[in-house]
Order: structure tokens, then C-alpha cells, then sequence
């Protein structure tokens, strides 16, 4: 483990001497209605982590009522933080002493009480930054040094190539500018690093467009590749008073053939870039512009194209198509040829992934309105290399969600939410009492499947080996799982319902009752994604075409898709209309 040597250390407190910093009352919860004294946050998990492994490292110190890791809505994957439950907070504190920075899967864990306010952590009151620190220093070494100016609630360390950055985050202001005055500038473990308040996102670039109204520092690029810095400055001279001049060269000393010229006068500098930028000097065309920061550049080119997308959304609007359901065997030409015989196409793409995997869409685009509308009708729901084409105007993803957001307001109004005929408790289905025919919607308040209920034994008799159940959740030995007596409906429980679709008897149903039939095997593999809002998700998605249905049955990438963005509406109209 890496000490932090300190430079200059007379006006920097002396570090103690090592100790379990774990045993200080430095770590007690700050009691506040944003802290839950019985939950603690981890941070910094390896993605291999999993509840049971959790599980089994908190409970070995304290007695663990719950935990949760959480995961992405589409993968499944770690987000890399869990919460932990504790049935005490004297459980949490002993927790949160032991293991803060313990290594597990060759990470180092952040443990910190849990909170759930974000405006306390984006106020910005206590928390600090630090960079150019040394690579080698890791969390636990950071909270070391920093832990003599006063209570840490969190800290990290972010790696940035050749050094490192950090976040202090103390309990109060006092602390943190403690902190910023003793060791801001000072020397650690050879570098010098800088150490201020930590600023929010959006007033940082607030900052930097209004430091940019006055510039004098210009960036010229493809100078040529002999130009050293003498002839850098001779160049530019003439035009005013130059403080300072500079060629980017590699590793190996051979020129970038770019640079940035400081110029005394901001006057000068503009007229620098109106007189030179374009000229042609030595066979090569000069780019001469205002220095912009890297986050200035991608935040401008981001504007760019947010511009010249909506301009191109607007050009083609109506005349653009979205092709679904495409076999792999279909290519942009074939694309291009299947729909050439009812217009001019003035641009046809099949899409395709990072990994150049066919993702089974494209788009057309064809010159007018009208052809684009001819060749939707004569087109969709025909078969190409065996499967069904699902065709209809493009939309963007605001167009979509705009639709979803109204078809959900009206759902609301109706309360038609979709609820299956079975419920599931470990995989094994039963019939519901009054389940829903074709056509059929349940009463206006919804109530969910029953679900498999727990006891929780006492503290005392709880063991420390957990299980994991099929559906990845953590269920401790002994634990009592309550079943739901089939018998008192007349009937033994199912087995697991077969979620394939059965094509002859789709064909023999009518619209209502394939609605029904795709409904069910849609829930099914919905719930899987996200359980909880599977019901309202299921009957957003049934608003949909009989062939797009099909489609995401068929299709798992574009299930997900469908979910997701149905999910961002739901959370979204909770967000604008708060219960």
C-alpha cells in the first residue's frame, strides 16, 4: 500500500500513527433524514460479484436482514453498487468498520452508509476535488490521508491515464476547506496536486462559455512538418505582440504539425483567425481557430449534430420507411431491390451492430410522400426469405416515446392493464380464480399476482450459508416459504406453461383472441426483464400490430428495446405526476 509523502508538511497536519482506522468513531451515521442507520451503500464491485458472495462476506460480521445489487434493465448486468440491510445500526456500524476498503474479486469496496438524497450529495457542501494525483494511490490511501481534517462520508479515486483524480466528500464545510487550505498545491508522493471545491457539471461549463468570450490563445493545425517553434512565431508575428508559442510534437520529438499561439491583444486573435485560416502555406491549407477545451469541442460538435439530424428529420419525414423482421440473408441491395419497383429511393440501409452482426431492420427512403406510402401498403406483411416484413414510417426515439407516453395516458384513464391468467411461484404456474378471456379486462384496480411469502427467523438462529433460488434472489436456509394451497380451487398446480407459439392455432383464433394468446407469452418473458412494471409494460405493448408483436416474440434484442423505452414513459409520467 502506497504512503502519501508530503512535501513541505509544516503546514499539513503529521499523519497519524498507523492504526485501524476502522475503529475510529469517524465512521458513526450521521443521523439525518437522508440516512437510513440500518443501510449501507457498496461501491466499486467487480462485475463477477454476486448477491450470494455479498451475502456471505457481510454476514460472517453482522446479522444481514436484506441485500440487493443493483442491475441494468436490459442486460442484468452489475452496475457495480449493492445495498445492504442491516437489522440494527449498531449491525451496520460494525459492517461498515470491518469491511470498508476490503479487496473482494481484486477490487478495493467502498462501504458507506446509505443516501438516498441526491441534492446532499450535488449541493456540493463538504465535498472536495483532487487531481494529478499518483497512480498508485487507491481509495483506502486517500481516506488515510485526508481522515486528520475531519469526518469522511465518502471518498474515491478515479485512475486518468498517467495519474489520477479524486472526490472527499466530508461531513461539513469546515473540513473541506480545512483540507483545500493544508494541502492544495502541496506535494504528494512526488507530484503536485491541486485540491478545491467540487463544482457541478453544469456550472463548470456555465464557466467556461463565459471565459471563452475573450480569448487570445489560437489553434493552428496542419503547419508543415519541418515548422519548429521560431518559425511558428516569425509567421505570425507580424499581425501583434505574440507571449507565448508552441508546436505538439510525439514521443519520438517529430512534429504534429498542429500548435497554439498566445497573442497579447484578443483583437489580434480574431483577426489572426478571419486572415489566416484557409491559406495556403507550403502546399498545405492552414486551420486556424480559438483554443477550445475538450469538453467545449464535444459539447459544439454535439450541437452540430443534434442540428443536422433534425434538419435531415425534417427533410424526410414522411418519406422515410422502417423495415422490420429482415432475414439475414437480406443485404442493402436486395433491400434496395425489393422496393425499387415503386419509386425513386434515394437511400436504402440494412443495420448492423459494432460486431458487424445483422440486426434484422433497415430503412428506405424514397423521394416523395407518395411512393414512400405506395410501397408501405404494397409491401408490409409480405414474406421475404421466409419471414413476415413488418414496414412503416420511420419515427426517432422522441416521435416514439411521445406515442408510448400517449397511449399510456390513455391506458391510465381505462385502467386496462393486462394481467395474465396464471401467476408463477417457482416456476410452476396456477391458474388465477377470475383470469381474462379474449376482449376481457380486469376490474379498475389492479392487484398483482400473489407472490411467495418469507419468514424471517430470529436474529439469533440465522445462518450464515445462503442460497441462491432460480430466480437469482438470496433466500437463507430455514427460511419458511409460504405456498398457496392449489386444493381450495379444485385443482393440482400446473406445469410451466410453454412459451412457444403454436402457429395453427394463431391462424384459427381471431384478432381478439391472437391479442390474448401473444399477450401471454409476451408477460412471460416481459417479467423476466422487469417483474414489477411487467403488467402495465404488457398492455402498452399490445396496442401494437398483430405482425410487430410477432416480431418481438421473435426477436429478444428488440423485446428489449420495446421495454425499455415503455419503461421511460412509466417512469417518467410517475416523475410529472406524483402519487
Amino acid at each position: 500500500m502506497p504512503v502519501l509523502a508530503v512535501v513541505n508538511s509544516d503546514s499539513v497536519p503529521k499523519q497519524p500513527e498507523p492504526q485501524n482506522f476502522h475503529q475510529s468513531s469517524s465512521t458513526s451515521p450521521p443521523f439525518s433524514p437522508a440516512f437510513n442507520p440500518m443501510s449501507l451503500y457498496v461501491g466499486d464491485l467487480h462485475p463477477s460479484v454476486t448477491e450470494v458472495m455479498l451475502f456471505e462476506l457481510f454476514n460472517n460480521v453482522s446479522n444481514v436482514c436484506s441485500l440487493r445489487i443493483c442491475r441494468d434493465i436490459e442486460t442484468r448486468r452489475s452496475l457495480g453498487y449493492a445495498y445492504v440491510n442491516f437489522f440494527s445500526t449498531m449491525d451496520a456500524l460494525r459492517a461498515l468498520e470491518t469491511l470498508n476498503h476490503t479487496n473482494v474479486k481484486g477490487r478495493l469496496i467502498r462501504v458507506m452508509w446509505s443516501q438516498r438524497d441526491p441534492s446532499l450529495r450535488k449541493s456540493g457542501v463538504g465535498n472536495v476535488y483532487i487531481k494529478n494525483l499518483e497512480k498508485d494511490i487507491d481509495n483506502k490511501c486517500l481516506y488515510d490521508t485526508f481522515s486528520v481534517f475531519g469526518k469522511i462520508l465518502s471518498c474515491k479515486v478515479c485512475p486518468n491515464g498517467d495519474s489520477s483524480y479524486g472526490f472527499i466528500h466530508f461531513e461539513n464545510e469546515d473540513s473541506a476547506k480545512a483540507a483545500i487550505e493544508r494541502v492544495n498545491g502541496k506535494l504528494l508522493n512526488g507530484l503536485k496536486v491541486y485540491v478545491g471545491p467540487f463544482i457541478p457539471r453544469k456550472q463548470r461549463e456555465h464557466k467556461l462559455q463565459v471565459s471563452v468570450l475573450p480569448f487570445t490563445n489560437i489553434y493552428v493545425k496542419n503547419i508543415p512538418e519541418k515548422w519548429d517553434v521560431a518559425e511558428l512565431n516569425s509567421f505570425f508575428l507580424s499581425y501583434g505582440e505574440i507571449t507565448s508559442c508552441v508546436v505538439a510534437k510525439d514521443s519520438k520529438g517529430v512534429s504534429r504539425c498542429f500548435g497554439f499561439v498566445n497573442f497579447l491583444s484578443p483583437n489580434v486573435a480574431r483577426t489572426v483567425i478571419e486572415e489566416c485560416n484557409g491559406v495556403e502555406v507550403e502546399g498545405k491549407i492552414l486551420y486556424v481557430g480559438r483554443a477550445q477545451k475538450r469538453q467545449e469541442r464535444l459539447r459544439e460538435l454535439q450541437q452540430k449534430y443534434l442540428i443536422v439530424k433534425k434538419e435531415l428529420t425534417a427533410k424526410t419525414q414522411g418519406h422515410n420507411l422502417y423495415v422490420k423482421n429482415l432475414a439475414e440473408t437480406v443485404d442493402s441491395a436486395k433491400l434496395k431491390e425489393v422496393f425499387a419497383p415503386y419509386g425513386t429511393i434515394t437511400s436504402a440501409h440494412v443495420m448492423y451492430n459494432e460486431k458487424n452482426t445483422h440486426r434484422g431492420f433497415g430503412f428506405v427512403c424514397f423521394a416523395s410522400a407518395e411512393e414512400a406510402s405506395k410501397a408501405l401498403a404494397a409491401v408490409n406483411n409480405t414474406v421475404l426469405d421466409g419471414k413476415s416484413l413488418y414496414v412503416a414510417f420511420a419515427q426517432t426515439k422522441e416521435q416514439r416515446k411521445e406515442l408510448l407516453a400517449g397511449q399510456f395516458v390513455a391506458r391510465l384513464n381505462t385502467s386496462r392493464i393486462y394481467q395474465p391468467p396464471y401467476y408463477y411461484l417457482n416456476g410452476i404456474s396456477h391458474p388465477r380464480g377470475n383470469f381474462m378471456y379474449p376482449g376481457a379486462y380486469p376490474p379498475r384496480r389492479f392487484i398483482p399476482p400473489p407472490m411467495a411469502s418469507y419468514y424471517m427467523p430470529p436474529v439469533n438462529s440465522l445462518p450464515r450459508a445462503p442460497y441462491a433460488n432460480r430466480n437469482g434472489r438470496v433466500v437463507l436456509p430455514g427460511m419458511d416459504v409460504g405456498h398457496i394451497n392449489s386444493s381450495s380451487s379444485g385443482q393440482p398446480p400446473l406445469q410451466p406453461i410453454n412459451t412457444e407459439l403454436n402457429a395453427s392455432e394463431l391462424a384459427k383464433a381471431s384478432e381478439a383472441e391472437q391479442r390474448f394468446i401473444i399477450g401471454n407469452k409476451l408477460y412471460h418473458r416481459i417479467t423476466s426483464i422487469n417483474s414489477e412494471l411487467a403488467p402495465k409494460v404488457t398492455g402498452m405493448l399490445l396496442e401494437m400490430d398483430i405482425s410487430e408483436l410477432l416480431h418481438l416474440l421473435e426477436s429478444p434484442e428488440a423485446l428489449l428495446q420495446k421495454v425499455k423505452e415503455a419503461v421511460d414513459v412509466i417512469e417518467e409520467h410517475a416523475r410529472r405526476n406524483p402519487a
